[in-house]
């Protein structure tokens, strides 16, 4: 978001935010005046989620605080066009009918599947599964398999949000253009019941000036992103158990944290190492490094953004095929793919691109362009989206 915030300020156009209030980490900006307030989800006593169940229902269903601060914004700066990301559990789909009645176009991005799965991941996390289910739109479902942090309250809060959502329609009456990174993406929300009129497909952007690849790497091969049940570490981890000679870095953090490292230790991993969260910068100096980032998830993962990075850095990966990785990953071109959860295979593939230094070489060469095909134009076409949805109002 603010890459392309980025750009398009530096092509002259103004940028304002609508978010909500997190005094640490919200970069300071005259527009954080109408920022919505912050519910804290991850409350953990019992009675201080019951304390805040009127503010909770309100952010996950329809919050009149954000109906109301979206327009007093509106009424201050006057958009052309208003584009959303993750709107779901602060600020909520209030602000649609606002906007619209301002004559606002919408235009939003999906990131992940909330629009038609209510834990958003098409994944039952307790089951390690992929799941369909809701699809039809009954999410009924998600209660009976408690697919939010295994809890029938917590499930059935989404999914009677999810009811109420798609009763009145809306999404899909307030929504102009719908952008999904990866053609999987929009093939799975046609599933859910998004009209294909308001679809559309447009790869992320990176700024590729960011990604200066360097010759010399290090030893060791790299994991990048959040620890969690979907993301296939232990999968990884039965792979490199049988690698002892290969060095494995795993960046981030998460629920599994604990749990991989239990695993590490009874198997006498010592060769896999834990950074924890990391900034940006070093996340890039750790990719650089390396000769070689493992991508290895098991949920239908709509795009992969650190596989992008790994290749701008002529870093090549090895993906899971599976969601839109493999729109991503050119197999034997500038990265290799394996079926999830498929740990032998990925070991004989992480063997096979550790040991071949010249096919591992030539596979990174080939990354930049790869990347640079995706992104190129990403300013031109978003513009043209914009104006699109402009005309039409």
């Amino acid at each position: 978001m603010f890459d392309v915030a980025d750009v398009f300020e530096q092509h002259g156009h103004e940028i304002h935010y609508f978010s909500m209030e997190d005094r640490e980490r919200n970069i300071a900006h005259d527009d954080a005046k109408y920022f919505v307030s912050n519910v804290d989800y991850k409350s953990t006593s019992y009675w201080q989620k019951i304390g805040k169940v009127r503010q909770i229902l309100g952010k996950t269903i329809y919050s009149f605080e954000s109906r109301r601060k979206i327009r007093q914004l509106i009424r201050e700066i006057k958009p052309d066009v208003a584009h959303i990301h993750l709107i779901d559990h602060q600020i909520s789909p209030s602000i649609l009918p606002e906007l619209k009645s301002a004559g606002i176009p919408i235009v939003q991005t999906i990131h992940e599947y909330k629009r038609i799965c209510p834990n958003y991941r098409l994944y039952i996390e307790q089951k390690s599964e992929i799941c369909t289910r809701c699809l039809s739109g009954n999410y009924l479902n998600c209660i009976q398999q408690k697919c939010l942090k295994e809890s029938y309250t917590a499930s059935a809060l989404v999914a009677g949000a999810m009811f109420l959502h798609r009763w009145s329609n809306i999404w899909n009456r307030n929504i102009d253009i719908s952008i999904c990174s990866t053609n999987f993406v929009k093939d799975m929300m046609l599933q859910g019941g998004i009209p294909a009129s308001q679809l559309t497909v447009l790869p992320y952007m990176i700024r590729l000036e960011d990604y200066e690849p360097e010759p010399d790497r290090d030893d060791y091969i790299l994991y990048a992103g959040r620890l969690a049940p979907e993301k296939g570490l232990f999968t990884l981890l039965k792979a490199i158990e049988r690698l002892p000679e290969i060095p494995l870095k795993i960046a981030g953090d998460g629920p599994l944290m604990d749990e991989l490292k239990k695993v590490c230790r009874e198997k006498t991993l010592d060769h896999v190492e834990f950074t924890g969260y990391v900034d940006s910068d070093t996340l890039r100096h750790l990719m650089t490094r390396s000769r070689f980032l493992v991508f290895p998830s098991q949920w239908y993962e709509p795009s992969g953004l650190s596989t992008w990075e790994s290749q701008a850095l002529e870093r090549p990966v090895i993906g899971a095929r599976i969601g839109g990785i493999p729109e991503n990953i050119e197999d034997g071109k500038n990265g290799l793919l394996f079926e999830p959860g498929n740990a032998d295979e990925l070991m004989e593939k992480i063997q096979f691109l550790y040991t071949d230094v010249d096919a591992c070489e030539k596979m990174g060469k080939a990354g930049p362009s790869a990347v640079e095909s995706r992104v190129s134009g990403h300013y031109q076409s978003l513009l043209g989206i914009y104006e699109s949805v402009i005309a039409k109002r």
